[in-house]
């Protein structure tokens, strides 16, 4: 599983980390600007309003959490926290950034672009 890492490999392996630690950094900086957007959006759904929100506005609140928690994920669970980035982040902008939510889920989906490259490049690295 861990094999030696031959000296022409080495500069492979520095790529690799600087890009895991490049999408990790994005993945930080993302959950800090969609984070304030979700601390804003909270004064929504407390109290005093004058109406009671609807359901669907509590239900997207709970998904961008989703999606900010995926954001964090990435660092320690790479996999599991972009397959969890990618359908939250969709669903989210989806419903909830009208025309601009495709652009929105492209730059926060940036992240997992440089997770699958470090993936892509560990196995051929690992392959011989």
């Amino acid at each position: 599983m861990n094999e030696p890492i031959i000296p022409e490999n080495k500069s492979i392996v520095l790529q690799i980390s600087i890009v895991r630690w490049a999408a990790r950094i994005l993945a930080l900086l993302l959950f800090i600007l969609w984070g304030m957007f979700f601390i804003e959006h909270l004064s929504y759904l407390i109290p005093p309003y004058e109406e009671t929100p609807a359901w669907w506005v509590w239900g997207l609140q709970a998904v961008h959490l989703v999606m900010l928690l995926s954001l964090l994920a990435t660092w320690k669970w790479e996999r599991a926290g972009s397959l969890v980035l990618a359908a939250s982040a969709a669903v989210f902008f989806g419903f909830a950034a009208g025309l601009n939510g495709f652009l929105f889920y492209l730059v926060t989906c940036l992240p997992i672009i440089g997770y699958a490259y470090t993936w892509w490049r560990s196995q051929r690295l690992t392959e011989g």
